[in-house]
């Protein structure tokens, strides 16, 4: 029966051919009712009909190279551990569903029949993997004597899921080291099930696929690139999310893209295994209970592995991480790129089985952020794995010759219903900037700046009589170490850059020049390190040149230089402020709306976005850095006291703004310990250190490293929140 329950065949022989079936894919998921029953007793279960198979050398779902992106999973729940209920394995598809992932690796362990019957009915295609682990005895591959039991987790695992349309390979189970017993498995699986490829992480002589665990990007490139190869590959693992991490994802999408020996990965991994607890917090007398996303430690355990089960695109409770977002971008099934012409745009199809006739296109035009117009797009002849190009909006092309920041935003959301994706729900968003040769504006501001002559500061920044600065400007080189930075950070803490001290180096006369008054500063500023010899520590020099015009805007150049010392690696290099508590509502100009990084952004847009610091709460199960936002060109921090604008003057800058210090943050286990808001943290950046993944995995890109091998930009103006319009414009090239 269809599931509509409409009969397809009827046959009192055990083998039977249904003509023309439906095939089964993650994207149009095919599933039939089989009914089996003597007259008297009735058995019914879910099957389906697809191909999945090696064909010279390549991989092919239904006669079709495919790509399969998606997550390894383990079944986990905060509240009641490994049992999960069925709430939450919908739950679970509903998100992954969202987030663009066609494939789930059930690490390590086949999982709940529910489980597969989801898959089978929404599209999620599976690697199910037999319950064999031998981590930590890697002989266990060729002890005889877990030979039986080996090959009878493998056999109970076919027998039990064989009928399961949406298992497309069985794996033999994970790192359990190489030898006999993979080979006595193999040969068992074989002579059961021919149907379906074979995996075994690092075995690429017992399985159909050759696999591995974390790659670099580098190494996943030259592999793509070797068209002799005679098996597929498969990437087990990848981009371990440890907190804040899962960097490059983007990068590794690319090379998969690039090349058809590549069937895909599964990012390590999709939920934090934290489970609830309760604790209390506070001062003696004012303690409350908090209920907590526990991990290792956290029970009195000893030894324990800490935030190492804390790896998921979401957190325990499913509540997303900013990561999420960027997975549903980078597995996203449509994808939009500016044509050699600057007047089109190449409309591409990456689904498989399905033409674009199943989502509504439109756009939107942003003129400086702001909409300015609306319409759709007609991509219904586009079918699967096919492009089109078409003209860019023409209010984006008149737009974009006044000198404005013009960009195209592509939206494309489900036509009707789609399983768990209902009507309306946006699949996939691109965003087009269109290139522009805008120049910085300075607003105007009736403000009063004062510095420090010992250290050259900004100490002060009054606004009609009203301060907004609760400490002086400091250079900031420093950020609350995210899980995949335990190593960098004891060289930073060796360098001393978490509490840098700066003193003058020269500090010239305020003159005026035809821009209004000018001040230049040099800083020389050091950190209190603990290396043995002073020439091992590394310092930085600081050139500001500061404009204060006559209407009041304040206008900064720097530069910034290194120096001292071998080359090491900077977490971020800019200036910190810390302001008011009420200047919580920001408000920017740049990538958004989600937390970014350098290495994590291809899924965040250039628009204008907003949020309220009052209401944050820290994404991760383990506080450390977060709310970075890059390419930013203004921010606004404000409240009901007024408040603070930047605006670059050159590059765009990243900012962060958090209620927390980065050692306030460093120095606490758990969100809830947190101390009471009491200021807002904003920081302002010339550049950002990448993520990576080198919790388990590798270390960022050398294009998303910050090395103290060279000089930093960093230019800027500052203003009042509540300033009129922009007056004038004034460049970096014009201060005399």
């Amino acid at each position: 029966y269809t599931f509509d329950d409409r009969l397809v065949y009827r046959s009192t022989k055990a083998t039977f051919v249904v003509p023309k079936p439906k095939l089964w894919s993650a994207e149009d998921p095919n599933c039939y009712k089989l009914v089996i029953g003597n007259g008297r007793e009735y058995v019914s279960g879910v099957i389906g009909f697809r191909t999945s198979e090696i064909v010279n050398g390549r991989y092919e779902l239904n006669g079709r190279k495919v790509k399969l992106h998606g997550a390894n999973r383990h079944e986990t729940d905060p509240l009641y551990g490994h049992y999960v209920p069925r709430e939450r394995h919908e739950q679970d598809i509903r998100m992954l569903k969202e987030a663009n992932c066609n494939i789930v690796r059930n690490s390590h362990y086949p999982q709940d029949d529910y489980w597969y019957y989801l898959c089978n009915v929404y599209g999620i295609a599976l690697m199910d993997e037999a319950n064999m682990e031998c981590h930590g005895y890697w002989e266990g591959g060729d002890d005889p004597r877990f030979t039986a039991a080996m090959v009878w987790r493998n056999v109970n695992m076919i027998e039990r899921n064989k009928n399961h349309p949406s298992i497309l390979f069985w794996s033999h189970g994970n790192e359990s080291g190489k030898g006999r017993n993979f080979r006595s498995m193999r040969e068992t699986v074989k002579a059961r099930d021919t149907s379906r490829p074979t995996h075994a992480v690092d075995n690429w002589d017992e399985a159909d696929m050759e696999a591995s665990m974390y790659p670099s990007v580098e190494w996943l490139k030259g592999k793509a690139d070797y068209a002799a190869a005679k098996k597929p590959y498969y990437i087990s693992e990848y981009a371990h999310n440890m907190c804040n991490a899962m960097g490059n994802l983007k990068d590794y999408q690319d090379v998969v893209e690039s090349s058809d020996v590549i069937i895909g990965g599964t990012i390590w991994d999709w939920v934090d295994q934290g489970l609830y607890k309760k604790i209390k917090v506070g001062g003696q007398g004012q303690e409350v209970e908090k209920m907590i996303l526990a991990y290792g430690g956290d029970f009195g355990d000893r030894p324990n592995d800490g935030t190492f089960v804390m790896n998921g695109c979401v957190l325990s409770d499913r509540t997303p991480e900013p990561g999420y977002y960027e997975v549903k971008h980078v597995f996203r099934p449509v994808a939009v790129s500016l044509e050699t012409d600057g007047r089109s745009a190449r409309i591409v199809n990456k689904q498989f089985f399905r033409g674009l006739d199943v989502f509504a296109a439109s756009w939107t035009v942003l003129t400086n952020g702001y909409a300015k117009a609306h319409g759709t797009l007609d991509l219904d002849a586009v079918g699967p794995q096919e492009e089109k190009s078409v003209p860019l909006p023409a209010s984006a092309l008149d737009e974009q010759g006044r000198g404005n920041r013009v960009s195209v935003r592509y939206a494309f959301a489900c036509r009707s219903d789609d399983g768990v994706l209902g009507k309306g729900f946006v699949v996939a968003e691109d965003q087009l900037d269109l290139p522009d040769g805008r120049e910085p504006v300075l607003r105007a501001g009736d403000v009063v700046a004062t510095f420090d002559p010992k250290n050259g500061a900004l100490v002060s920044y009054r606004v009609r009589g009203r301060e907004c600065l609760l400490k002086p400007m400091v250079l900031d080189a420093f950020r609350a170490p995210s899980s995949n930075e335990d190593g960098d950070a004891w060289k930073w803490r060796q360098h001393g850059w978490e509490n840098l001290v700066t003193k003058t180096a020269c500090l010239g006369d305020v003159r005026r020049n035809r821009f209004g008054l000018s001040l230049t500063i040099e800083q020389d500023v050091t950190g209190a390190g603990r290396h043995r010899r002073a020439e091992d520590a590394t310092g930085f020099r600081v050139e500001q040149r500061w404009t204060m015009a006559d209407d009041g805007a304040l206008a900064c150049w720097s530069v910034i230089s290194p120096y001292g010392g071998a080359t090491n690696t900077l977490a971020r290099i800019g200036y910190r402020f810390e302001l008011p508590l009420d200047y919580a509502n920001v408000s920017w100009f740049g990538r958004g709306p989600y937390e970014n990084y350098r290495d994590r952004k291809s899924g965040a847009f250039h628009g204008r976005w907003s949020t309220d610091l009052a209401r944050f709460v820290m994404p991760y199960a383990r506080p450390e850095d977060a709310n970075n936002f890059e390419d930013t060109e203004s921010v606004t921090l404000s409240g009901a006291s007024g408040g603070m604008s930047f605006e670059t003057l050159g590059k765009p800058f990243a900012f962060t703004a958090l209620p927390y210090t980065p050692d306030e943050i460093r120095h606490t286990r758990h969100p809830a310990e947190l101390p009471a808001p009491e200021k807002v943290v904003f920081g302002l950046y010339a550049a950002t250190r990448g993520l990576g993944g080198s919790s388990c995995g590798p270390e960022p890109l050398a294009r998303d490293v910050i090395l103290t091998d060279r000089s930093y930009c960093l230019d800027f103006v500052l203003r009042p929140a509540d300033c009129p319009p922009p007056v004038r414009v004034v460049s970096g090239a014009g201060v005399e």
